[in-house]
């Protein structure tokens, strides 16, 4: 199945490129004076400049679904090349109707920021990955029929397979920020970044349809097992059905046909490098309604990549093709019964009769958030109470969270802040930061040792940089 296989890889690429912490962390967003509060709002100045140490000081990484939790996720890694995994009662029991996974990881190889005047400067270096999947059940369901779990007969089969979709992104950012109080209750701020692409993945499998009208098969054969004998009693017809498309772009990466004109092989050669370039900026502002309460918003990676046309691949299906079960010749009803025992009848949407469309330029827009907030502080401002809203408009899925959080500062240097996120983890989000200086550990999802379906965690560690500030 290529989408599942290319999600795996995709995971894989990037649990390899993460070792530390969380995008986009929201448990230290109340801790007063924060670093890290800049990831979700350009305008929320620390109180006090910094050098991140790099990568120990700016690695981040999320992963979420609304189905598979850690230690799912692992068992799919491990079981990734064994097709009977995928079709055991125990996995088919855990999906949805949609299943819906995402991840990524930001990498700040270097990241700085200091105050200039009355405004604060911000400058960063980084790598950003993305993955994003959809996998209907229905498509386990029919990968079980071909292995004889089939409750219908062949005689009047139909499986209609729709919504798989898989979305892979990679860019380097080079971006700097500025952020300045306005007057005494408003500070703006926002930043202006660079994109340098490195890769972009499109599938989609709008349609994949398999319909049989055949006598002689038994409902409950496995299609791995049949016998030559067997395909030659079959009497009646058979179709396949495909609509998708691929876009993709990639230095060093293409599409490779048959010599029926087909693309049969997805193949990258020679190193990674820029295939396209593009913009983005952060948009932010606070605002004191009153010296205890204060509210929040941004947007944040308002943006786009265009991608070179010598770098950039397309390709289509849209066909149908019968096959014939008759006594006087077998080829159809042998390539039919192939693609069912080997299930390549998953993959013939994307490899087996997919044709290449004309090379062009293509444009993607960066998964942009919308995070709004407010926070309430008390006991001389040592206290906050806050709750915050984040979206983040992925592809293919998006990701809402609704956070209520509550920081204490014990010190100017030492502060702590529990958190309770409560969509995403169906009820298990409880958070923790601690700020010790600075060194920076937190986590979103505390991890009990359940198979939870979120996991994130940071350890930041930066260089003060200048004296600080109220």
């Amino acid at each position: 199945m290529i989408i599942l296989k290319s999600a795996v890889i995709g995971l894989l690429l990037i649990l390899a490129c993460t070792r530390m912490s969380a995008q986009q962390i929201r448990s230290t967003y109340f801790i007063d004076g924060n670093q890290t509060r800049l990831q979700l709002n350009p305008a929320a100045i620390p109180n006090q400049g910094f050098i991140n140490v790099p990568v120990i000081g700016g690695v981040s990484t999320t992963m979420a679904s609304n189905t598979f939790g850690t230690g799912d996720i692992s068992d799919i890694i491990a079981n990734r090349s064994d097709a009977d995994y995928f079709m055991n009662d125990k996995f088919i029991r855990k999906l949805n109707m949609n299943n819906k996974f995402n991840a990524s990881v930001n990498t700040d190889f270097v990241s700085a920021g200091w105050f200039s005047g009355e405004g604060f400067w911000n400058a960063n270096v980084s790598l950003k990955v993305d993955l994003g999947v959809s996998v209907p059940r229905n498509i386990f369901e029919f990968m079980r029929d071909t292995r004889g779990m089939n409750l219908e007969s062949w005689f009047d089969y139909s499986s209609e397979i729709h919504g798989e979709k898989l979305d892979i992104n990679s860019y380097m950012e080079t971006g700097v920020g500025y952020a300045r109080p306005i007057n005494n209750r408003l500070t703006l701020g926002g930043k202006v970044k660079m994109l340098f692409g490195i890769g972009n993945v499109r599938m989609r499998i709008d349609k994949l349809g398999i319909k049989t009208k055949l006598t002689g098969i038994d409902p409950h054969k496995d299609w791995r097992e049949i016998t030559r004998q067997e395909i030659e009693n079959a009497q009646g017809v058979a179709s396949i059905e495909t609509d998708a498309s691929i876009e993709a772009s990639m230095k060093g990466f293409g599409l490779v046909e048959s010599n029926r004109g087909y693309v049969n092989k997805i193949k990258r050669s020679g190193s990674l490098g820029i295939a396209g370039m593009g913009m983005g900026i952060d948009l932010g502002e606070t605002y004191k309604i009153t010296n205890q309460f204060t509210v929040s918003g941004a947007v944040l990676d308002l943006g786009f990549i265009s991608w070179s046309k010598d770098n950039s691949h397309r390709a289509s299906s849209n066909a149908s093709r019968e096959y014939s079960f008759n006594i006087h010749d077998y080829a159809d009803a042998i390539e039919f019964s192939e693609r069912l025992a080997d299930g390549k009848v998953l993959d013939v949407a994307m490899l087996n009769i997919i044709k290449r469309k004309e090379k062009k330029a293509r444009t993607t827009s960066l998964y942009t958030s919308l995070v709004l907030g407010g926070e309430y502080k008390l006991l001389d401002d040592k206290l906050t109470l806050g709750l915050l809203s984040t979206t983040r408009f992925a592809q293919p899925n998006t990701i809402a969270e609704l956070t209520l959080g509550t920081a204490y500062k014990l010190t100017p240097m030492i502060s702590f802040s529990l958190s309770y996120s409560m969509i995403q983890s169906r009820g298990a989000g409880l958070g923790l930061g601690v700020q010790l200086g600075p060194i920076v550990i937190a986590t979103d999802y505390l991890y009990f040792g359940n198979n939870t379906r979120c996991l994130n965690a940071m350890v930041g560690m930066s260089i003060p940089l200048g004296t600080r500030r109220k």
